[in-house]
């Protein structure tokens, strides 16, 4: 008598063979033998069971650790506009303390070109009556007072050149070579300025 016992891995119909080779007394034998095999419910219930308990902990755990990141997400977004405002308050302040800077140069350029425009008559306006197109051409212009930083012109054939007087009351002007260049043979009327009163000269460019 031999004993054996079978587990089925799958569930359905699954033969099982039995076979005995035989021997000296017995002689051998074949059986076959169909099961039907059924699934475990209970087993199967239970490991549902186990499998939804599972997945409602995997979801409780997310939910827990969705709302946690939406808390630290509307924490930076509060920071963020935090920010926003003190940067919109610095643009106001940068703004109006830009505006307050133009308002101050503006004054103060107003007040430099109405102290320039004040009228200083020209003493004398030394300059030589010719010279060579390879050289510059200076202009010497004094003031009746010596009033420092005032402004004298010249307008040079259509340009106008600009100098300040120094503490004597002298301003010097030149003339490039490279704006004489062209002009060699001709001669140049040009006019000397300081407030209203105006100076014309005249200078050959020699060739």
């Amino acid at each position: 008598f031999i004993l054996y016992t079978y587990t089925p891995e799958t569930i359905g119909e699954d033969t099982v063979t039995v076979k005995y080779n035989g021997d000296g007394i017995y002689l051998p034998a074949t059986n076959d033998t169909i099961l039907n095999v059924t699934a475990d419910k209970d087993k199967i219930i239970q490991a549902l069971e186990d499998a939804n308990e599972t997945n409602t902990q995997t979801i409780s755990d997310l939910n827990k650790e969705i709302t946690n990141k939406t808390g630290t997400i509307d924490e930076l977004n509060n920071t963020v506009k935090a920010q926003n405002t003190t940067i919109q308050n610095q643009d106001k302040t940068i703004q109006n303390q830009t505006q307050q800077i133009t308002e101050a140069n503006n004054k103060a350029t107003v007040a430099e070109q109405k102290a320039n425009q004040a009228t200083v008559p020209i003493k004398t306006a030394k300059a030589s009556k010719t010279v060579k197109k390879s050289k510059n051409y200076k202009i010497k212009v004094t003031l009746k007072k010596a009033v420092k930083g005032k402004k004298v012109f010249v307008i040079f054939n259509g340009k106008t050149y600009t100098a300040k007087t120094n503490k004597k009351g002298i301003a010097t002007i030149t003339i490039k070579k490279s704006a004489l260049k062209k002009l060699g043979g001709k001669k140049v009327k040009y006019q000397i300025i300081s407030g209203e009163k105006i100076i014309k000269k005249t200078v050959k460019v020699k060739k």
